[in-house]
């Protein structure tokens, strides 16, 4: 099945479901290319209202920092984040979340962009 969000391919979406004190590692293979990504949430007890998210990339991985994604109501990027860039396309990361009390659900979405 093809999803189209815009001008955006939907190429994978998972769901996750782990404790807030836990880290994930996803991986996804695209156009022969082993993408690794380690998601990381992180509590701010000094700061507990900001919400924030962070993306670093490293040598052969990324790290995806959630920063007190602890709304019940959910939590999500404010838009997809480019991680990926290639001659003739781009990948990006959308995340939504949702807690309860202490387990949180992440919906993660990796989607394509064609440049041409």
């Amino acid at each position: 099945m093809k999803i189209k969000i815009g001008n955006k391919e939907i190429i994978h979406a998972d769901s996750l479901i782990m404790k807030d004190t836990e880290e994930a590692w996803f991986e996804l293979t695209y156009n022969n290319e082993l993408i690794k990504i380690n998601i990381k949430l992180i509590k701010d007890k000094n700061n507990p209202m900001q919400v924030a998210s962070r993306f670093t990339p490293h040598d052969d991985y990324a790290v995806l920092e959630l920063k007190n994604w602890d709304g019940q109501l959910g939590m999500s990027l404010q838009n997809p984040i480019a991680f990926w860039e290639a001659d003739n396309y781009r990948l990006s990361l959308m995340v939504f979340g949702h807690k309860v009390v202490d387990t949180l659900k992440l919906d993660l979405q990796i989607s394509v962009e064609n440049q041409q």
